[in-house]
């Protein structure tokens, strides 16, 4: 066994530079950084997606709610929801989500509506299906289809 000096100005040498470096903290908060900084972003702009769908499943919601009772209530002849078409214009009229147009909307009345567990009442049944856009351009993320379901009795 060969048993080196431990006066030996390279061993002490090597020794001082590896204690410095094991002591040294500069630039640790630039990898702090680079390990905590992607978890944050994700979450900041994850709980942001998620707001805004919730915001526009909120607003289809509210849409098709205010439509089939104004089909219920304003369908005479001088109401404000006649026809089918009125009854869509006026649901996206109400909603505020971005790109919703009136063809998202679809009406069913008299006893055909799958409202109040199948009995046959005649009422007015709006649905509105809408392909969620995200916000976070360039990530793959699945596609959303947001569904609002409201019926009114006639």
């Amino acid at each position: 066994m060969i048993d080196r000096c431990p006066s030996d100005p390279g061993d002490r040498r090597l020794a001082r530079r590896w204690r410095s470096l094991r002591d040294d903290c500069r630039g640790s908060t630039a990898i702090e950084a680079a390990v905590v900084l992607p978890m944050l972003l994700l979450l900041i702009f994850g709980g942001m997606e998620f707001a805004n769908v919730m915001w526009t499943q909120n607003s289809l919601s509210y849409a098709v709610q205010r439509a089939a009772r104004c089909a219920a209530v304003d369908s005479g002849s001088t109401g404000a929801c006649k026809t089918a078409a009125q009854i869509q214009g006026y649901a996206a009229g109400l909603t505020m989500a971005d790109g919703v147009t009136s063809a998202a909307f679809t009406i069913k009345t008299g006893n055909k509506t799958q409202c109040y567990g199948g009995s046959q009442i005649n009422s007015y049944q709006v649905t509105a299906t809408y392909a969620y856009k995200t916000l976070l351009i360039g990530l793959p993320l699945p596609a959303l289809t947001l569904t609002a379901t409201a019926c009114y009795p006639a």
